[in-house]
């Protein structure tokens, strides 16, 4: 568990770090890039990942209590979402 921490914070640190260089060095670059943003797009991908995690989270709750029938429902919910995206 520890190695996977540190790995996802090297990752994720380098990550970061690369777009904070990148973004100081080249300033009218993104300011550029970030016109051909399409809002709508990163809100429906956001609405799916939202609504994918909580069908998951549920499907794993409805596992703990042994209510199979629901947690069947909501891995079936998850999936339809992931294939939406």
């Amino acid at each position: 568990m520890w190695a996977f921490l540190v790995t996802e914070v090297m990752f994720f640190g380098g990550l970061f770090t690369g777009y904070a260089v990148y973004r100081n060095l080249y300033p009218e670059a993104f300011r550029l890039a970030s016109h051909h943003l399409d809002v709508m797009l990163g809100a429906t991908n956001t609405a799916v990942l939202i609504g994918s995690s909580l069908t998951m989270a549920l499907a794993i709750r409805a596992a703990q209590v042994g209510k199979k029938s629901s947690q069947v429902g909501f891995l079936l919910a998850t999936m339809g979402s992931a294939r939406c995206s």
